[in-house]
């Protein structure tokens, strides 16, 4: 009774309301799922957005990253993409997840991608974080992502410390090399990788899981992400 009445008072507190349009009773209601098309992103480099044809990193960029280009799929900006996302990460949400994962497998990844043998991976969370969380939304792409490209997906790397979200930094002050040294790889690591993540904000989270790889020998390191920061 307990439960039911914390919910009542959830609910009536903080009423569900389509990401999209804020119609209450629906987190994305039947007139939007119908007319609604996601923003999808452009190529462009990880760190400045230079536009380019592969999402490649720049080589003025290159002079100072270690990540050699990220696949970004959608925008942050994008309403309700965002908020999928956000209630899959925050909230536990399964079905938001499924969501995601179901808009993921429009995308012709092995054609997107550079065509090279790849080993899927994941930016993990830090123990602390995942067992507050319940799960690594990261990895559970990861491993749909190595699904839709028929690879493997592996744990390549570790967190060993805890550092507070990207996104709910301001931008200023979110800085490549600002996260160095917080991964460290487990066990061999291969020639290529591909390291997967729901959000690309100032690319220095992917740029230090990256360095750690290629540190360790990997030789071309990719990043997939579910989204990117607007320009």
């Amino acid at each position: 009774m307990a439960v039911n009445s914390w919910q009542w008072l959830k609910d009536g507190l903080f009423p569900i309301r389509c990401f999209n349009c804020q119609v209450e009773g629906w987190k994305f209601c039947p007139t939007c799922s119908g007319t609604y098309t996601a923003a999808l992103a452009e190529a462009v480099c990880p760190f400045c957005h230079v536009a380019n044809s592969e999402g490649k990193t720049c080589e003025n960029c290159a002079k100072k990253t270690y990540l050699d280009g990220n696949l970004a799929l959608g925008l942050y900006h994008d309403k309700v993409l965002r908020g999928f996302l956000q209630n899959w990460k925050f909230n536990g949400d399964q079905a938001s997840g499924r969501a995601l994962l179901e808009w993921l497998e429009n995308f012709p990844l092995e054609q997107m991608l550079p065509p090279v043998d790849w080993y899927v991976t994941a930016v993990p969370l830090h123990e602390k974080r995942r067992r507050e969380r319940g799960f690594n939304q990261a990895e559970i792409l990861g491993c749909a992502v190595a699904k839709e490209i028929n690879t493997d997906y592996f744990e390549l790397l570790h967190r060993s410390e805890w550092t507070n979200p990207q996104a709910k930094r301001a931008a200023e002050t979110r800085q490549v090399g600002d996260l160095d040294e917080i991964f460290e790889t487990t066990g061999l690591v291969p020639p290529c990788v591909l390291i997967c993540d729901d959000v690309l904000t100032s690319g220095s989270t992917m740029d230090a899981a990256a360095k750690a790889l290629k540190e360790a020998g990997a030789g071309l390191v990719w990043g997939l992400t579910l989204l990117r920061a607007n320009d």
